[in-house]
């Protein structure tokens, strides 16, 4: 890998994985990658130190989705809402202007929907 640029997440976890397993040493683990040996150090220990969340990430991303399609279908509502408020609003509208003797489609032609 490049010097000088972000490693990928997947990249880290496979030579943290192989540094763990005790297939090779760190030293040599870096060496194959062409990393820094304390790049690889830090990688290992901040692996060690948050492997709890692998097992707790499941559950708050299934409490996030839900949390997040709730919010979905309450935006899907609002806009169904908009959409029926709108129409509802048009109709009275064109209906006061026709009982006025206003034709809507001459008189009023910059409207916002024609």
């Amino acid at each position: 890998m490049p010097t000088g640029r972000p490693h990928p997440p997947e990249f880290k976890a496979k030579v943290v994985m192989q540094v763990i397993s005790g297939e090779k040493t760190l030293n040599d683990v870096a060496a194959e990658y062409d990393l820094n040996p304390n790049l690889v150090r830090k990688w290992k220990s901040k692996f060690e130190q948050e492997a709890y969340r692998a097992f707790s990430a499941t559950e708050d991303d299934r409490a996030r989705e839900r949390e997040l399609a709730e919010h979905r279908e309450e935006v899907d509502d609002l806009y169904r809402m908009i959409g029926q408020l709108t129409a509802e609003r048009d109709y009275l509208q064109r209906s006061v202007l026709k009982k006025y003797g206003v034709d809507v489609d001459k008189d009023l032609p910059g409207r916002p929907g024609k």
